[in-house]
């Protein structure tokens, strides 16, 4: 059973009429405080406390692969998770909740910190369609459906943190 105040789920929202994701737990994710943008001409290829960069430790303690193109992996802080859950109970007989599974992905677009995805030149480009194509691919197929555990009817989607550094 999941509790409604730590873990990912659906709430009703009977005003709107329409099923809002809720996911307390991002609150426990790290913020390094508001940084300010660093002149167009002074940026860095590499900066040793980003989390995204090539070799460095994340947030969650693993390392970053010395990646040298596009990068995908699963993200520390999802929003979603694919624990199977039970069920979900509602706090109060007014709140209709059901539960909520997914995967969440981070892209990097590249190893260089400097560059946002409009820097990127058009052969990098294609290498983040084509790896963003192949995740969903992967992980939106009929098959991968039909895998998801016996007796679940919540539906899996996957939400993609997309992270520009500037």
């Amino acid at each position: 059973m999941i509790d409604v105040s730590s873990g990912a789920h659906r709430r009703y929202d009977a005003l709107n009429r329409k099923w809002v994701l809720v996911s307390p737990h991002r609150t426990q994710r790290p913020w390094n405080g508001q940084e300010e943008p660093q002149p167009h001409g002074n940026r860095l290829p590499y900066d040793p406390k980003c989390y995204l960069c090539p070799g460095n430790v994340r947030a969650s303690g693993e390392r970053n692969p010395a990646y040298s193109q596009t990068h995908v992996f699963a993200n520390d802080f999802p929003a979603l998770t694919y624990d199977p859950q039970n069920g979900v109970t509602a706090p109060h007989p007014l709140l209709a909740v059901q539960t909520a599974r997914g995967i969440c992905r981070v892209m990097c677009f590249s190893p260089r910190h400097d560059l946002s995805l409009g820097d990127i030149d058009i052969a990098g480009l294609l290498q983040v369609i084509d790896l963003w194509t192949e995740q969903y691919e992967r992980h939106h197929s009929r098959r991968g459906r039909k895998e998801a555990p016996a007796g679940n009817r919540a539906p899996l989607s996957t939400r993609w943190e997309v992270r520009c550094r500037k």
